[in-house]
């Protein structure tokens, strides 16, 4: 379907047209959104508000009120399992969560 047919094609489907976003927060990681209009370069993270590099990943419909976002993948941990990056007093919980315990185990602990 060429780009003109978008609009008209979005609109006979009850949509509203919308652009898609990738971004990554330190904090909150990588994050998909629906924005209503084209953003720039760097973007508001939708959880805290921290400008994020973002790459458009195309245009597009939606049926869900905008601006909506989906956490894609955590923020990065080293290789003990500590969040990089975020604030301090969650590195206990990370590492739990990243270990190789078995599920009875990890029950009891919560």
């Amino acid at each position: 379907m060429a780009c003109t047919a978008l609009a008209p094609e979005l609109e006979s489907h009850g949509l509203t047209p919308c652009w898609y976003v990738a971004l990554y927060c330190r904090e909150h990681g990588e994050i998909r959104t629906a924005l209503e209009e084209e953003p720039a370069r760097r973007h508001p993270c939708p959880l805290c508000a921290a400008l994020c590099d973002c790459t458009l990943l195309g245009g597009g419909g939606t049926n869900k009120p905008l601006p909506f976002h989906d956490v894609v993948n955590p923020p990065l941990r080293t290789s003990s399992g500590v969040a990089l990056m975020s604030p301090p007093g969650r590195a206990l919980l990370s590492t739990l969560h990243t270990l190789s315990i078995p599920s009875r185990v990890q029950r009891s602990l919560y």
